[in-house]
């Protein structure tokens, strides 16, 4: 009797339980961008309602890109091509002076964009059609970025907003590719959180990977935050991008996407510096992987597969001699946790009955 309740009771909370998010690469390979597309440097993605957006981070520009995902085995059919493109304007309408350097885009949940300036540092907010910007927004927590390493994604939904720097900020310590001792160190990044009208609300310490202490320690090796996304059930996902330099054989890119926990993590936004006593946000490894001449640095939801999976889609930069592509992956279970079957509930009741009556006895 005892060890059915156990059974009915073990039942019932599983049913309560959200099922954990998993990534799958569907590949099989990196799809090109054909060189002739008229786009370069493309840093990100965001899609919607079949529509893909992509912004180059020295164009100043946003592209509309052509790209068919199969719905069954989630493979990108055919290569991706450019429909079309805009200049992205200041809040007058004016060109601006010289490349933002555009890292970030997303959908702000209200039938815009943002995107995030690692030049400026800053937050602009455009039509859906991108032209004249709405919104400028220079959050004060990164006022202290290092040059090429501030604000480089951004992902919005459900109200929120979250963006992140690349690597460390001058106060918060050391960078990723620091030679100054024999192992390598995790640079601290900071995970802003703000309403969707771009008002900060919370922040949490983030440590990315430190690099391999293999034969490229003294080269010019990056380790960072390269893109943010914010799934439909509130988890955020971290893309962090490793680049291990090796003088005779080139750069090689690893991606690793991360599910980010905030279980005792504490609010950073009044900590003036991070170093190792700060509790920072725990991280769960989804899916990792190596590419050579694939500078993986941004990412998005797609549509949904046939399967259930949602498809994730990475674009690649082209700068520096590097391919422009796009990589598929699948994740399942992202959705909002589900509200227990009627039966799920008669399994719970019953189980804590059976074992509230033994004890009982």
């Amino acid at each position: 009797m005892l060890l059915r309740s156990i059974v009915y009771l073990a039942l019932g909370v599983a049913s309560f339980s959200a099922s954990a998010v998993t990534v799958r690469a569907v590949g099989p390979s990196p799809v090109a961008v054909p060189g002739d597309s008229g786009a370069s440097e493309l840093s990100d993605l965001a899609y919607s309602n079949g529509s893909w957006y992509a912004v180059g981070d020295q164009s100043n520009s946003l592209y509309t890109l052509g790209i068919t995902i199969d719905p069954v085995t989630g493979q990108i059919v055919g290569a991706p091509s450019v429909a079309s493109s805009v200049s992205l304007l200041d809040t007058s309408g004016a060109a601006f002076v010289g490349g933002q350097d555009f890292e970030g885009l997303t959908h702000d949940g209200a039938g815009g964009l943002l995107v995030s300036g690692e030049a400026s540092n800053s937050l602009y907010r455009y039509g859906v059609g991108g032209g004249m910007a709405v919104e400028i927004l220079q959050p004060t927590a990164f006022a202290n970025a290092r040059g090429n390493l501030g604000l480089e994604a951004v992902t919005a939904g459900n109200g929120m907003v979250w963006t992140a720097n690349e690597e460390a900020l001058t106060t918060d310590g050391p960078i990723a590719n620091d030679t100054s001792g024999p192992s390598r160190v995790s640079t601290l990044v900071r995970l802003q959180q703000l309403t969707s009208g771009l008002a900060p609300t919370s922040q949490f310490a983030y440590a990315v990977d430190a690099i391999p202490n293999t034969s490229f320690v003294a080269s010019p090796s990056r380790s960072g935050v390269s893109g943010l996304l914010l799934l439909p059930n509130n988890e955020l996902l971290v893309l962090e991008r490793r680049t291990e330099v090796d003088f005779a054989n080139g750069p090689t890119f690893v991606n690793s996407l991360y599910r980010v926990d905030f279980t005792g993590a504490e609010d950073t936004t009044t900590v003036a510096m991070l170093d190792a006593t700060v509790n920072t946000v725990a991280k769960e490894l989804l899916w990792s992987g190596r590419f050579v001449a694939n500078n993986f640095e941004g990412l998005a939801l797609g549509p949904q597969l046939e399967s259930g999976e949602t498809t994730i889609l990475l674009i690649s930069d082209n700068g520096s001699g590097q391919s422009q592509s796009v990589f598929a992956l699948a994740a399942a279970d992202i959705g909002a946790r589900a509200i227990p079957l009627p039966g799920s509930l008669i399994l719970l009741l019953a189980g804590l009955l059976g074992v509230i009556r033994f004890w009982r006895i």
